[in-house]
């Protein structure tokens, strides 16, 4: 990726930007950490050129991530509070499809084949509400930073030639989160939660991700 500085100087502004950590009062100390894995949906939407049709799409498959996070307290919030770092490594989504007669990146009238891959790094700020002991609900608002490829591994050119390309796209984008975590003992919890991405593969537009996951949790 090549939105590192520009994470780095996002995540530098909400830590310590007006209102945040700097002015943050009884924040407690422990860090926290998991991983965890989940089961993915991708939906390509559709080629942006409008001219595949007869599309058939397999976008579900495992995704992996890991988490990095910090309580925090402000003033302003009556909820715990903390901020999470991320990575997450999405599934491969195939499609399957025929240009028509109006096809502009491929041959009219051929068979289309793409495959897609995707991961990203976010920063989330995560509210958390506890109903009873050892057990928090969760949500969770933040930015992702997605990577994708989609890769034509059949297709033929406007003079007929068979081609395989890669199309690369990047980009930032909020995502949105919410479950439940269940501490087990003072140093492990397990989580459970939903999540909804939108991200981009180039040629393709309406691409969201929902990723049904469960996570290890470790207090250090």
């Amino acid at each position: 990726m090549n939105h590192g500085i520009g994470l780095a100087l996002l995540l530098g502004g909400l830590w310590l930007g007006p209102g945040g950590a700097a002015q943050a009062k009884d924040i407690e100390t422990d860090w926290y950490g998991g991983a965890g894995i989940g089961v993915a949906d991708v939906d390509m939407g559709v080629i942006t050129d409008g001219s595949v049709g007869n599309t058939t799409e397999d976008g579900t498959g495992l995704s992996k991530k890991f988490f990095l996070g910090h309580p925090v307290q402000w003033d302003l919030i009556p909820f715990p509070l903390a901020i999470e770092f991320g990575y997450i490594d999405l599934p491969k989504p195939e499609f399957t499809g025929t240009t028509d007669a109006t096809a502009t990146l491929f041959l009219a009238n051929s068979p289309v084949n793409g495959r897609g891959e995707g991961d990203g790094i976010h920063v989330a700020a995560v509210g958390r509400y506890s109903p009873m002991q050892d057990l928090d609900l969760f949500g969770k608002l933040g930015l992702l930073l997605w990577d994708t490829d989609l890769t034509l591994v059949n297709f033929l050119n406007q003079s007929g030639n068979p081609v395989r390309a890669t199309l690369s796209e990047e980009g930032l984008d909020l995502f949105l989160g919410f479950g439940a975590q269940y501490r087990i003992d003072g140093t492990f919890s397990v989580r459970g939660e939903l999540e909804y991405y939108q991200v981009d593969y180039r040629f393709a537009e309406g691409v969201s991700v929902l990723n049904l996951g469960v996570s290890v949790v470790v207090d250090f």
